[in-house]
């Protein structure tokens, strides 16, 4: 379970931003949200969460000990063209590094 439950929290923190995060709210909210126990559970959960916060398309990868377990996509990559997101569906990285250098040193 715990392997599920960090990529949901790292994919909520990057649709959601990290502003949310600071509020007592967030943390209540977060609390309340069912843990999925299985893949399927998980996705309809990250489906459910792009869908409600309108995001137009995001990778996703779970990996383990260095292993690939699953990896997808939801929404859209392209919407002009109607291509879904998949694997091989490249973002821009943008300044996402500042995300997971505060998150290491959070660790």
């Amino acid at each position: 379970m715990r392997r599920i439950l960090l990529p949901t929290i790292i994919l909520s923190f990057f649709i959601a931003g990290a502003a949310p995060l600071a509020s007592p709210q967030a943390e209540q909210k977060k609390e309340e949200l069912p843990h999925p126990k299985t893949l399927e559970e998980l996705q309809k959960a990250m489906r459910d969460v792009v869908e409600k916060e309108h995001v137009t398309g995001a990778g996703v990868a779970l990996v383990s000990n260095g292993q690939l377990l699953w990896c997808g996509g939801f929404g859209k990559a392209d919407v002009s063209a109607n291509r879904d997101v998949t694997c091989d569906t490249e973002f821009r990285v943008g300044s996402i590094s500042k995300t997971f250098v505060a998150l290491a040193l959070l660790k």
